[in-house]
């Protein structure tokens, strides 16, 4: 509700400064869990949040979930993130990896479904734009052994390299 009320936003954007201020950060990591915003509003937020950081010198990483759900074949649900307005405010934009299952059951972060993920993130944002170099890869490091479960996520640790988002192997 903070971010889609226009006066609460504000108040809440001058809350964080002050912190930033106070406290001398360098900037923030915003990651808000189960955003319910508008899109419009959500990149009003950070626009406006990154215009005033960045004024201050500042930084500022936004955190956003998983952009297929827990769906393997990505049919999104309502999701209040504009990846390609957002890219444009942010230093970093982290995408959530993980927690495809949380029970133990199965692989948090099917390697599938992550480069499901990221092949979306990738076309929103634009196929060989400059901003995918923004894009942060968070993945899970449970502790929780996942030898031998279909779909394994140790395949992907062993696969993280630096880089850019590549759709394709």
């Amino acid at each position: 509700r903070v971010i889609d009320d226009e006066g609460a936003r504000k108040a809440h954007i001058n809350d964080l400064m002050r912190v930033v201020r106070e406290q001398n950060l360098a900037g923030l990591v915003i990651d808000y869990e189960e955003v319910d915003a508008s899109e419009a509003n959500v990149s009003r937020f950070v626009a406006d949040l990154a215009k005033e950081l960045h004024a201050s010198q500042k930084k500022l990483v936004l955190v956003i979930q998983e952009p297929c759900g827990v769906d393997p074949a990505c049919k999104r649900t309502p999701y209040p993130f504009a990846l390609k307005s957002l890219v444009k405010d942010v230093d970093q934009l982290a995408v959530m990896e993980y927690d495809f299952v949380v029970d133990g059951t199965g692989a948090p972060a099917p390697r599938a479904w992550v480069e499901k993920g990221l092949r979306r993130v990738a076309t929103e944002i634009g196929e060989g734009s400059a901003e995918l170099r923004k894009v942060l890869c968070a993945i899970p490091f449970y502790g929780r052994v996942t030898k031998g479960i279909a779909d394994d996520t140790a395949v992907l640790f062993d696969e993280v390299k630096p880089g850019a988002i590549r759709t394709s192997k």
